[in-house]
């Protein structure tokens, strides 16, 4: 079984999978069912935090099953691009959401959406930014809070 498949079921049958800030595997729920679960995840451990640790979100089932449909892809990407792409799209979908994704640790001031929370690297001052996709579909924009 896959991590994907693991946390994807575990999650169904309420077992909720994360990490802690140690980085190991932290299962909450209904006792019965983390202990059915135990074995699993003791054996698939190493794929879970890998899994658990690259999607870099809150354990969405959707979002690592996407994630691993990308990584078994073989459409001649290297892991590096399958990497970069599974990013992207959970970076996309947390923007969607109006989460501010984790390496969005900067502030600029984008001529349209005024001051939103961007990537490093990014002038104080630009034309448009990955907000702006959000403001025209009528989406959320995280307020810049001091």
């Amino acid at each position: 079984m896959n991590p994907a498949a693991i946390i994807k079921d575990a999650t169904a049958d309420g077992v909720n999978l994360a990490l802690s800030p140690t980085g190991t595997i932290k299962a909450t729920g209904e006792q019965a069912a983390v202990n059915r679960w135990l074995p699993i995840i003791r054996d698939n451990k190493p794929a879970i935090v890998a899994t658990l640790r690259a999607a870099n979100e809150p354990v969405d089932p959707e979002a690592i099953e996407e994630r691993a449909a990308i990584m078994e892809y073989d459409g001649g990407l290297s892991r590096e691009e399958a990497e970069a792409l599974a990013h992207a799209m959970q970076t996309r979908r947390m923007r969607e959401r109006g989460e501010i994704p984790p390496h969005y640790t900067e502030v600029t001031t984008c001529a349209r959406c005024g001051p939103v929370h961007i990537f490093p690297g990014v002038p104080d001052r630009v034309d448009g930014c990955p907000w702006c996709f959000n403001r025209v579909k009528g989406l959320p924009v995280p307020v810049v809070t001091p």
